[in-house]
């Protein structure tokens, strides 16, 4: 369907027709499209509305789906993230996947090639650095578009929530989740108990590891408390049916609530789906 903003275009284009054919006096009667009008529509519309989807190729591309929102974990290791990836996973309409290996680092890189190609390389496709004109959202929308992808296709028709859960995070990969998905909302996820928490599974082989973690749940929580606006915190000390269900209203979920907290990676088993053991009272509905 053509965006609002076409339609002066293509009335232009039926008026200029339609004014051919009153030239030559004759009466529209239904029945199949004949006359001038629709011959002149017919040489003359399909380069005109390509013409405009060329030239606001940057207008169709939009950063915020309001019918589908991001929505990401963002988490220190062995801090739960798994136990809210199944929980929300539970709800209609949630599709979220699980690691991507630092995916968001690997992307930042991509897109802070763009400055340097806008700066150095605009001339026409001349010259050994030669490109045409570079839209910064039509990269961002690209780097989207990898991201969906990379989650895979779900398994619902048209969740209204996506995204991911990750473990590998800086300041600076926070912070361009937010230019990346502008309208995402973030869970951020860590634990009190740091002592316990580097003892856990891989944090054990770590003789760094409480350090580590202390770096890391500085910057997830320090983080969050300056972007309140889209950041959620989760502590693992807090679990309860009461704190999923107070996640889910920040998220927009009504109509249901959670009976019961799963427990995900039970004993190391990190193939283990335990979005099942979710227990969901009511039918759940996602505001857009």
């Amino acid at each position: 369907m053509l965006p609002p903003s076409a339609f002066p275009m293509v009335l232009f284009t039926l008026t200029s027709a339609l004014r051919l054919d009153m030239e030559s006096h004759r009466m529209m009667t239904p029945g199949p499209p004949e006359g001038k009008i629709y011959d002149e529509l017919e040489k003359t519309l399909p380069d005109i509305l390509e013409r405009y989807l060329t030239d606001h190729k940057d207008e169709e591309c939009s950063l915020c789906n309001t019918d589908q929102k991001w929505l990401f974990i963002a988490a220190t290791g062995r801090s739960g993230s798994t136990t809210t990836l199944n929980m929300l996973q539970s709800i209609p309409g949630i599709h979220l996947a699980g690691e991507n290996n630092g995916t968001v680092a690997e992307l930042l890189k991509l897109y802070k090639v763009l400055p340097f190609i806008q700066s150095h390389g605009y001339q026409g496709f001349n010259g050994s650095w030669g490109h045409g004109p570079i839209s910064e959202r039509s990269v961002l929308c690209a780097l989207q578009d990898y991201v969906e992808a990379l989650i895979g296709k779900p398994a619902q028709a048209d969740p209204k929530r996506i995204g991911f859960k990750e473990i590998r995070w800086e300041e600076e990969t926070l912070d361009f989740m937010l230019k990346l998905f502008p309208c995402a909302q973030i869970v951020t996820q860590t634990r009190r108990n740091l002592t316990q928490q580097s003892q856990s599974e891989f944090w054990g082989e770590k003789p760094e590891a409480i350090q580590e973690l202390q770096r890391a749940t500085s910057l997830l929580e320090a983080w969050q408390r300056n972007h309140t606006d889209v950041a959620f915190h989760m502590h693992l000390e807090d679990f309860s049916p009461d704190r999923f269900n107070a996640l889910l209203r920040w998220l927009g979920v009504q109509g249901c609530q959670f009976k019961n907290v799963c427990h995900a990676n039970p004993n190391g088993n990190t193939d283990h789906d335990a979005s099942s053991d979710v227990q969901v009272d009511g039918t759940c509905s996602i505001a857009t």
